[in-house]
Formats: structure tokens, sequence, C-alpha cells
């Protein structure tokens, strides 16, 4: 089995991780974390988004939060940006880099972020020249790549369109999200290098969530077909909610999932309550594990010796450091 020599780690806690918490977390507490995380050696961080802040109060403090966050000469820090306004916000801050999203299923982007995969394609075109005018780097997400609660399976010639359009904007590095956690490890390697094989001048990552459990298993899956950056966070991310009257924003992309697969962190570490700033006594909600290992292939395998092999591989990529 060949693994990539060196792996990235963008981190996207405090985006992803806290854009659904109730409870407003103030811009030092994000400050704290996200100096946390540079402290700890993270070199890519998403650090937050810049979505409507009637529709995510959460993320309201991102030009704060930018400007007072501890920056490393060796980290890149990137924000998630959806619309032409948030990408006029994102340019009065330092950024490297920026992120789009559009969702490969056209249902999905209908009923959570209320317009069609065309109309957010365009917007995202516009954002994307913006972004490669101030000399910032541009990732493509592609929401929804492996799977749809509304629509199921998605076909690959719907994901090769999204990723195509990204490639003719002029993104160098593509997402692709298992965003309800529905994706299986040969699911995972098929149509990762079906789209690299179509589109192989740009690079991978993939953004992937443990709803069942398969959150490790997929991530070494993308080890094995070569992928060697992944999207983590030390927080929980929100489960996914299917209906746009609860509060759904068009800019807010809905990334679902009981928590994410955290591969950057060593199994078995502690921190003393309060100190870790996923615990209870800092506001956010931490990470917990789904009740089952998961189901399907995931089943013939004994859960502490599935764990143990599938860090000892991570361990061996560089993920565990």
């Amino acid at each position: 089995m060949s693994l990539p020599t060196k792996v990235d780690i963008v981190e996207v806690g405090t985006r992803d991780g806290l854009q659904n918490e109730k409870t407003y977390i103030t811009p030092e507490d994000k400050i704290r974390l996200l100096d946390t995380i540079t402290d700890a050696g993270v070199r890519r961080i998403e650090v937050t988004s810049f979505v409507s802040p009637k529709h995510v109060p959460q993320l309201r403090d991102a030009q704060e939060v930018l400007a007072g966050c501890k920056r490393s000469p060796d980290a890149e820090y990137e924000a998630l940006v959806p619309n032409v306004r948030g990408m006029e916000r994102a340019l009065e801050c330092e950024l490297d880099g920026v992120m789009l999203f559009v969702a490969a299923s056209e249902t999905f982007n209908l009923k959570n972020i209320r317009a069609s995969r065309k109309e957010m394609l365009g917007v995202a075109r516009e954002v994307a020249r913006m972004a490669l005018d101030a000399g910032l780097k541009l990732r493509g997400g592609v929401v929804a790549t492996f799977g749809c609660p509304y629509e199921g399976r998605i076909s690959y010639e719907d994901v090769e369109w999204v990723v195509g359009e990204y490639v003719d904007m002029g993104c160098a590095e593509i997402g692709l999200a298992d965003t309800v956690g529905m994706s299986n490890p040969a699911e995972i390697k098929r149509l990762t290098s079906h789209i690299r094989d179509k589109f192989p001048s740009v690079r991978y990552a993939l953004h992937l969530h443990n709803t069942r459990g398969a959150g490790l298993a997929n991530l070494l899956a993308g080890l094995e077909v070569g992928v060697d950056t992944f999207d983590t966070s030390p927080l929980r991310a929100p489960r996914h909610r299917q209906h746009r009257e609860r509060g759904h924003d068009q800019h807010a992309p809905r990334d679902g999932g009981r928590d994410r697969c955290r591969p950057a962190e060593t199994p078995g570490s502690r921190r003393p309550r309060g100190e870790n700033p996923g615990s209870p006594a800092s506001g956010a909600t931490p990470p917990r594990r789904h009740p089952r290992m998961g189901n399907g292939v995931l089943r013939r395998f004994r859960r502490m010796e599935h764990a143990r092999a599938a860090y000892g591989v991570v361990e061996k990529a560089g993920l565990g450091s």
C-alpha cells in the first residue's frame, strides 16, 4: 500500500465546528482557540466564514477574529466566502486563501442553500475573480459529493460538472465533502480516483464526517488513492438539518454528521476540564463518538483492532503528529 509521504491538515473547527452553536462564543475565546491551533503547528487554518451576520450570528465577528488571532509565518489563514458581499468583507482582512462551495446535488442546493447549482456557480465565479485579482489562493468545495439526504447517491457526472466549473474558475485545489457521512471506503476510492483522472491538474482534499463511524476508514481510503489533504476539527460538527425553515441561510454550507473524524488528535490524550477549548466549560460542544462503529463493511472488524490499525497507518503517514 503506497501512502503519501506528507499530509496537510486544514483545521476548520472555528468555522464548521462553531457556526451552528446556539451559545455565542466570544471573539476572545475564538482567538484563544485559534492561537492554540497555531501553536500546535497546524499550517492551514480555515478561520471563519463571511456569511450574513443575520443568518449565522455565531460568525458575525469574522473580521474581528481574523484581526486578533496570532499569525505564524509558516501557516496559511483562509476563510469560506459565499458571495460578493462576503468577498468585499474578506478583502478588508489579511487572508491567504478563499474557499468556495456548491453542492453536487441540485436538491441539496435548493432546499439548504435556496439557490440552484447554476446560480451558485455564477456567484462563485465572481468571487473567484475577485480573489484571484487580490492574489489569494482558491479552493472549490463540492458539498454532498458522496451522497445527498434527498437524492441519495450522486452521479459522477454531477460531481464532474461542478469540479470542471471550479477548474475553469482557476481553483488550484478541490475539496470533496462527504457532507452527511453517507460514504464508505470503496466509494471514496472510486469517486476520488475518477475525478482525479478527469481533472489531474489540481490538488484534492477530503472533508469527512463520522456519522456512521466510517470516518477513519474513509480517511485511510483517501490516503490509499493519494489524497494528501484533509479537513479536521477539534469541535463537534452540527447534525445535518434537512429543512430550510429551521434557519438555513443560502450563504451557509450545511455540513452535517455528529462528529468529524479528528485524525490530528493523539489517541488517548486528555486535557484538564476547562483547558480544552472544546470542553463544556468553554461553551463549545465537544465531539462525541457515535454509539456504533458503523455498519456494512465495518462490522467485519473488531472495534479496537480496527482503530489501532487505522491510527497506525495515520501515524506512518504523518497525520498523528
